[in-house]
């Protein structure tokens, strides 16, 4: 079996522009989470740099909308272990792609560079929940777009 975390696509405000970076929601983490390398990669301004820091975010959805989130997020050192940890096939894919995805590569196994906590979590959620036909993964509507979260074979 092969576990599937919700991951998204969004948006972080740098100096000049918003860049993309792929999180993973975790209503198990009490904090967001930012990794130490993200902070550095994208000059984030910061009061103390590294693990042990914070950093003040502002967040948007990858789907072309304009609203904003503001978040204090933990900076620490986040696995490289990528989600899911092997890619899934196009039949697990497909019964998904109706849905305006928040990470249209859920299926492909790549690391995260933010974990958004349980301080965003529900913020997040919108009504909508789809099962897929396996019954094994699930679709779950949020801010940020559809999540996919479960296991498969």
């Amino acid at each position: 079996m092969l576990a599937v975390s919700p991951t998204v696509l969004i948006r972080i405000r740098t100096a000049y522009r918003f860049t993309v970076v792929r999180a993973v929601l975790s209503p198990a983490s009490p904090a967001t989470t930012i990794s130490a390398a993200t902070v550095a990669r994208l000059r984030l301004r910061t009061p103390v740099r590294g693990p042990g820091g914070v950093c003040y975010l502002t967040l948007r959805n990858n789907l072309g909308g304009h609203e904003e989130f503001s978040v204090c997020a933990n900076i620490e050192t986040i696995s490289p272990t990528p989600t899911p940890l092997r890619s899934l096939s196009q039949q697990t894919v497909q019964a998904f792609n109706n849905l305006r995805l928040a990470d249209p590569s859920f299926h492909k196994a790549a690391p995260v560079e933010m974990i958004l906590g349980a301080d965003l979590y529900a913020k997040l959620l919108q009504p909508g929940l789809m099962p897929s036909i396996a019954g094994q993964l699930v679709a779950q509507n949020t801010l940020l777009g559809w999540v996919i979260s479960g296991v498969t074979h």
